[in-house]
């Protein structure tokens, strides 16, 4: 009975979170295809520094997306 109840409250916990999940799911854009089509190409062209490069500049950028979203700012500090 306890185990039952343990296993009901894990469902329902599993099933939250993949409705939360379902939710942030976001479109992609024509022109945003266009670009990962072309990034996926030209990195193929790419020594492994610039791989590196590429791979760490986006991971900021989305670092900066997630920590601005969380903060409720901008984040555009140093646009001109």
């Amino acid at each position: 009975m306890i185990l039952s109840r343990f296993a009901r409250s894990v469902t329902k916990k599993a099933k939250s979170e993949i409705r939360a999940a379902k939710k942030e799911v976001t479109t992609v854009s024509e022109k945003e295809k266009k670009i990962a089509k072309a990034l996926a190409e030209a990195t193929k062209a790419l020594p492994d520094e610039k791989k590196e490069y590429l791979l760490g500049y986006a991971e900021g950028v989305a670092a900066m997306v997630g920590k601005t979203s969380r903060d409720g700012a901008d984040g555009d500090q140093y646009a001109s």
